[in-house]
């Protein structure tokens, strides 16, 4: 699993990026999604996953999530 979905074409035909956010007993509570054109540049879909991947951890985490993986 990687722990998120990319989309080439979304909302308003943008490349865009999306992950969940889990809570406490382990369920999809969220997910957090980014839309925009600077997507479609594979170096900075990147960063921008990583940054998103971050985020949500952080988000789960405050929830109560602990990922034992």
């Amino acid at each position: 699993l990687q722990g998120y979905a990319e989309a080439d074409a979304d909302i308003g035909q943008l490349p865009a990026v999306a992950a969940p956010v889990f809570n406490f007993s382990k369920n999809v509570v969220y997910v957090v999604s980014i839309h925009s054109p600077v997507l479609a540049e594979r170096q900075k879909q990147s960063r921008w996953i990583l940054t998103l991947l971050e985020l949500v951890n952080r988000v789960s985490g405050d929830l109560g999530f602990v990922n034992y993986v």
